[in-house]
């Protein structure tokens, strides 16, 4: 399913954003609103640049350091 992102660094832009994309269709599919992502500031601040980038999309993706 998320076997192509085995060999991808953690804090590169598109891995956090494929997982972003990933979480979201499941919390959507369970009917939950927000996502809520806890990481350390190595994901935390590509996450936060990614939401800003994009906030209509991501606005309910919550991060926390």
């Amino acid at each position: 399913m998320l076997g192509h992102l085995l060999d991808s660094p953690p804090s590169h832009p598109d891995t956090i954003m494929t997982c972003i994309d990933y979480m979201k269709q499941n919390m959507e599919d369970m009917d939950m609103e927000y996502i809520h992502i806890s990481c350390d500031m190595q994901l935390y601040i590509p996450t936060v640049h990614i939401r800003w980038h994009n906030l209509i999309k991501h606005q309910n993706v919550i991060p926390h350091p």
